[in-house]
């Protein structure tokens, strides 16, 4: 008689129902989007961030957020990058090509709020910003 035990690891479940707050997490998606509009396709980009969130043991905890394909000062997408990278981080690379490869696996404290919806029973979980890791130790020993 065969006794011998068959023993299978369940896989991590990814959410992105996240509670509100400032997390520890990683860049680790970046995903090209067009997005259709009235004067044609606009190129839109996706950055998705693992987080470090207590109580989420055993789930991959998960945000993301959409921004324009724009680094033009002011736009959503380098004012979003300049409070995580420094603002001296595209005034040294003007009129060069950023790679946005370089962003993954890059660290960093998220902003989670949430945004109620009536067309589902959860609020939408929302990336306000990223600051560097170091930034937020610093701000939490004054």
């Amino acid at each position: 008689m065969n006794t011998s035990k068959i023993i299978l690891k369940v896989p991590a479940i990814r959410t992105f129902d996240l509670p509100e707050g400032v997390f520890p997490g990683v860049l680790v998606a970046i995903k090209p989007l067009a997005k259709q509009t009235k004067q044609g396709p606009q190129n839109w980009i996706r950055l998705v961030f693992e987080l470090k969130v207590p109580g989420f043991d055993g789930q991959i905890s998960c945000a993301g957020r959409n921004y324009l394909l724009d680094l033009h000062p002011g736009s959503d997408l380098r004012n979003f990058l300049d409070g995580w990278l420094g603002d001296d981080y595209f005034a040294g690379r003007s009129n060069q090509e950023f790679d946005f490869d370089t962003l993954l696996h890059k660290e960093g404290n998220v902003c989670l709020s949430h945004s109620p919806s009536e067309m589902y029973s959860k609020p939408r979980v929302r990336i306000d910003w990223v600051r560097p890791a170091i930034a937020i130790a610093r701000e939490q020993q004054v």
